[in-house]
């Protein structure tokens, strides 16, 4: 029997932002005309990220290669002898399989290793690090963020939809406390 690593999540957006008050009342709507090119991110309910300090696992603070990084990502995670774990899943030969770059909350991260989230090339998921929490590499500590871009009307694995991202199953766990995981946008 084979139990694998990787949750799926898919989606549409409604591309409509709301303030809402305390009787969740809206206060005041935005429409978003396109939100393709806007980004989803997955995380352990319990991390605290600082937005303004991700870094690409697989990356120093030097910006130096750091390829340990994704086995002490599986270490944490309670992966590194599955068939698809993270280091099976996004490297090859030690190496990052496929790299891109984005620029999130105006900064620019480049060299975020990514893979195609289900069985096709339209939706990509990367992995980022908060190195807010300490640290010159990845070591474990610090928080972890999967990422997805939003691709309006695309198809996915069995339907037509806006986003699709591989997470591990074990992210809900990341971090002590709740067990569960919590999802972001940036609307751009």
């Amino acid at each position: 029997m084979h139990v694998g690593l990787w949750e799926y999540v898919d989606g549409t957006t409604a591309d409509k932002l709301t303030m809402s008050d305390l009787a969740n009342q809206t206060i005041f709507g935005w429409l978003v005309s396109n939100s393709s090119g806007s980004k989803i991110f997955a995380a352990d309910i319990d991390s605290n990220i600082n937005w303004k300090n991700l870094q690409a696992l697989g990356i120093n603070m030097s910006n130096l290669s750091s390829y340990a990084d994704f086995y002490t990502l599986d270490l944490k995670l309670g992966s590194p002898n599955f068939s698809d774990s993270v280091n099976r899943t996004y490297t090859m030969g030690g190496l990052p399989i496929e790299l891109t770059n984005y620029t999130l909350f105006t900064k620019r991260i480049n060299n975020i290793p990514i893979v195609n989230s289900t069985n096709n090339s339209n939706f990509k998921t990367g992995i980022l690090w908060d190195y807010g929490d300490g640290g010159v590499k990845y070591d474990g500590t610090q928080d972890i963020l999967f990422v997805s871009p939003i691709n309006k009307n695309t198809q996915g694995y069995n339907a037509t939809v806006d986003y699709e991202m591989r997470i591990p199953a074990t992210l809900r766990s990341y971090k002590a406390g709740q067990d569960l995981v919590v999802f972001y946008a940036e609307i751009n």
